[in-house]
Order: C-alpha cells, then sequence, then structure tokens
C-alpha cells in the first residue's frame, strides 16, 4: 500500500516538474513579455577597463561632480566602487 502511494506520490512531483520545464522553455522561446531587448541593453552599457583614463582630469572630476553630487564624487574618490547607475549617469564624463 506504501509502496502504491509513494509511486503515486513520485510520478505526481514528477509530471509537475516536466510541465514546469516545459513552461519555462515555451516563455524562453516565445518570449511574451518582451525581455529580449532589456537583457541587450546590459552588453551596450559594458565598459571597457581598457579604455579608461588613467587619471581624471579637472573636467572630468568637475563633470562627476555635477552628474553624481559632491557626496558621491567624493566617496568615489576615497576609493568606494562604482555601481552601475553611477555608470550610467557619468560615462559621458570618461569621454571628455
Amino acid at each position: 500500500m506504501i509502496i502504491k502511494i509513494l509511486k503515486f506520490i513520485f510520478i505526481t512531483l514528477g509530471v509537475i516538474f516536466l510541465i514546469l520545464i516545459i513552461a519555462v522553455a515555451a516563455f524562453i522561446i516565445v518570449d511574451p513579455f518582451n525581455l529580449r531587448p532589456f537583457f541587450s541593453d546590459f552588453k551596450t552599457i559594458a565598459v571597457n577597463i581598457k579604455n579608461l583614463p588613467k587619471e581624471l582630469t579637472p573636467k572630468m572630476a568637475d563633470c562627476f561632480t555635477k552628474t553624481l553630487g559632491e557626496k558621491r564624487a567624493k566617496e568615489i574618490a576615497e576609493g568606494a566602487s562604482l555601481n552601475l547607475a553611477d555608470v550610467l549617469k557619468a560615462k559621458d564624463c570618461l569621454a571628455k
């Protein structure tokens, strides 16, 4: 009797797992929420470290201060790491 119950439970769980895998595959293929353009945007914001300047010019520093705010620019100058929002806001400053 217990073997039949366990067999039923595991078969049911297997079927549920299979349905979930098929559903996830269908969502990836069909992309009903149009997520592909969202993920492709991450490729365009990548920053090549080799192209970054070794030193900041005064013009770049002023741009960072105006763009990120004096407090955040000071934190970064003291060694805080840049987050994604900082990079997006200040990417134009790096070209100056």
